[in-house]
């Protein structure tokens, strides 16, 4: 049925009644839904440039705050599993390559800082339409599935028995496994981004849903995948893990009706419990943003949805949380890389001591 003429009708699923058309959702408008505008969909950027001027200064603060904390975090952890009792083993060689990278990522976050200052400049849109959000999301699904890596390493030397200083050409082969496919996984993510102008003709960063629906589908199931997959190995690794554990400890001390098994187990979840950080790390920072993007957010919000807005930028910046805090994770809640923490510390200080004796006997 003709709305408009004989040669106009109501696109995007809009419908027609009598001579005006009803478009499918509130993100289509235009005489015949021919525009379209989610808010959901700009990139973080663009995102945070529809809120207010002080909720700007806010994300500014917040963008400074956890890239520093990340450096710093990252810095410390690959100090620490650079020691060669770490260095050496298969899952030092991740740990390493997991730090090395999260320092890149907290180093793009930085970046982010400069077009919220100033975003009239052309470079600047390219730069955060269709480079910036790829190097991010690359970079935290690598370190996400590094995580995995790690946890399946443990997995294979407690439950298969596998050397902890096994071949390391292993665990690089893996890493760039890891990296290719992942770096070739988001290239929609580049091809699917358009700038675009708003009602109030600002140039925004969205997804070209209209032209490649199909493509956005593959790429958000994708990226989905990327994030439920690794929370079920987790989870999956650590009880195994810990199973395996508990099993080993009741046949060395014999069965009896007191020792149960879910009461070793429970005792070796206290004893060795940096096998629980990593999971509830991934699953507390990374898992809300697929859960709360399907169930509380809507999947459109044109205006009038800041709350909604800003909830979706916190998703967003909490995915780079778990990266940020390798030390608290990895390092602090275990005891060998915690004993080696403090050699370091031991061993800078005598560095320290030395240099100082040495300038008070030359002046």
């Amino acid at each position: 049925m003709s709305c408009l003429s004989a040669n106009e009708t109501c696109l995007n699923g809009g419908s027609c009644i009598g001579n005006s058309c009803i478009c499918l959702n509130e993100c289509f408008f235009g005489n015949r839904c021919e525009y379209y505008f989610n808010l959901l969909e700009l990139s973080i950027t663009s995102a945070i440039l529809q809120d207010t001027f002080y909720a700007k200064i806010v994300y500014v603060i917040v963008f400074a705050a956890l890239a520093t904390i990340g450096l710093v975090n990252n810095i410390i952890a690959l100090i620490v599993f650079m020691r060669e009792p770490i260095r050496i083993t298969v899952c030092g060689t991740y740990l390493i390559a997991y730090c090395s990278f999260n320092i890149v990522l907290m180093l793009l976050i930085y970046t982010n800082i400069i077009p919220l200052l100033d975003y009239n400049k052309d470079i600047y849109h390219k730069w955060d339409c269709f480079y910036l959000p790829y190097f991010c999301l690359t970079f935290d699904y690598i370190y996400i599935w590094m995580s995995v890596a790690i946890i399946i390493e443990k997995l294979l030397i407690q439950c298969l028995n596998f050397p902890m200083f096994g071949s390391r050409l292993r665990a690089v082969i893996i890493l760039f496994l890891i990296i290719i496919v992942i770096a070739l996984s988001n290239i929609p993510d580049i091809k699917l981004k358009k700038l675009s102008q708003t009602l109030t003709n600002q140039t925004v960063c969205s997804y070209n849903v209209l032209n490649s629906h199909a493509l956005y589908r593959t790429h958000l199931i994708v990226s989905y995948c990327h994030i439920i997959i690794p929370c079920v190995a987790h989870v999956i690794a650590m009880i195994s893990i810990l199973t395996t554990i508990a099993r080993r400890k009741i046949y060395i001390r014999g069965y009896t009706r007191s020792l149960k098994l879910y009461r070793v187990w429970l005792e070796q979840l206290y004893i060795n419990r940096d096998l629980l950080i990593s999971p509830l790390a991934i699953i507390i920072f990374i898992l809300p943003h697929v859960v709360i993007h399907f169930i509380l957010l809507p999947q459109c919000m044109k205006d009038n949805g800041m709350v909604q807005e800003r909830l979706h930028i916190s998703l967003l910046l909490l995915l780079d949380v778990s990266a940020a805090l390798p030390f608290v994770i990895y390092v602090y809640p275990n005891r060998i890389y915690f004993e080696e923490f403090k050699k370091q510390i031991f061993t800078v200080n005598c560095v320290v001591i030395h240099v100082i004796g040495k300038n008070t006997v030359i002046n």
